[in-house]
Formats: structure tokens, sequence, C-alpha cells
């Protein structure tokens, strides 16, 4: 239960970010997902930090219909869970 309330809390947190971000006015085109995947458990474990970057590349390839930033905040939470 605690892993339930722990992943619903990570997914509001991230909505949160998602929403802050695309709402401000300095966004800058193309996220470079070898930056922002240099977090949490990925900043110590590469492997982590490689699919985090596979997962934002093929959501970028597989959904042209997305926005980066929701690519980003998925693959994200392969560095927080």
């Amino acid at each position: 239960m605690k892993k339930l309330a722990k992943t619903i809390l990570l997914l509001l947190a991230i909505g949160v970010m998602t929403g802050t971000y695309s709402c401000s006015d300095d966004v800058t085109p193309g996220l470079d997902p070898n930056i922002f995947c240099d977090e949490n458990l990925c900043s110590t474990n590469s492997d982590l930090k490689k699919q985090c970057v596979d997962a934002f590349n093929e959501c970028m390839q597989n959904n042209p219909d997305l926005n980066d930033d929701e690519c980003a905040a998925t693959a994200l939470l392969i560095c927080k869970i």
C-alpha cells in the first residue's frame, strides 16, 4: 500500500512539474535526455540512465503529437522508481 501511495504522489508531482514547465515563457526547444536523465537513481546507475534516455527517444519517435516535456516526464519515472 505504501508503494502505491508513493507512486501516486510521484505521478502527481510529475504532473505539477510538467504543467509548470509547459506554462513557462522561457521554454527552450529540444530537451537533452542526457542532462535531465541524470537525476535520482539514474545519476548513480548508468543502466537506468540509458533506459531513461532510450525511453525519451522512443517516446519522441513513436508519439509525434506529444511535447518533449511529456516524454521527459514519462522517461523520468525510470529514475524515480
